[in-house]
């Protein structure tokens, strides 16, 4: 079965956000600049070490003497509130309005708000049967 079939046939869908529905690239790279630039890390670098890392984790490596909450909560509401520049990922559309039961698997669920915000700025789709964990 092709992978087409297989969504068509499924009774309900498991789907991440981030590179799968959405591309927001952009304002994590913006976020992560800004964290650089704070600190006087080199951007490319502080790129690459955090990339596929939790912002947490990231940032008590690379800022040791930062106050690591404080700077990770920057950082996420940098890139959750950059909205402009995330967009929608081909089929994305598609999928939400495909009337299957999806389940979004994402990020912690305190920030399901913002999540859910990513999705509606970049589809025309509103998910009618969804929720979000």
């Amino acid at each position: 079965m092709n992978a087409r079939g297989l969504v068509e046939s499924a009774e309900a869908l498991l789907v991440d956000l981030d590179g799968t529905l959405v591309d927001s690239t952009a304002p994590v790279h913006r976020a992560w600049s800004e964290f650089a630039a704070r600190h006087g890390l080199d951007p490319e670098h502080v790129h690459r070490f955090a990339q596929g890392r939790p912002s947490r984790e990231s940032v008590r490596l690379l800022a040791p003497g930062a106050n690591h909450a404080a700077e990770a909560d920057a950082l996420e509401r940098a890139e959750l509130g950059d909205s402009g520049r995330i967009i929608a990922l081909p089929g994305a559309s598609e999928l939400l309005s495909g009337g299957w039961r999806l389940a979004i698997v994402t990020r912690p669920a305190r920030e399901c708000s913002p999540c859910a915000r990513r999705i509606l700025m970049t589809s025309s789709a509103t998910p009618t049967r969804s929720s979000m964990t």
